[in-house]
């Protein structure tokens, strides 16, 4: 399985993930954004392993992804990371 989404990153800690079809700024409401841009969602099901990768940049917020949330994002699915 594999997608390209769109996450904005709320107190630097809580991912929100959603579809490319939803502005970024959507999202300002809930807090405080810290980071945003798109991932990339990959799933291995032989080794049952998820990876993530983060890239781009929100427009709309003006805010780029930082290097930790790809960990962030998998901790958040039950994946493990490197924090």
């Amino acid at each position: 399985m594999r997608g390209d989404t769109k996450y904005v990153m709320l107190d630097g800690i809580k991912p929100i993930i959603f579809h490319q079809g939803i502005s970024h700024d959507s999202f300002k409401a809930l807090g405080n954004i810290t980071s945003a841009g798109f991932v990339k969602i990959y799933y291995d099901p032989v080794d049952q392993v998820i990876s993530a990768g983060v890239y781009g940049e929100s427009l709309s917020l003006k805010l780029k992804p930082n290097p930790q949330d790809a960990d962030l994002i998998k901790m958040a699915m039950g994946h493990g990371g490197n924090i």
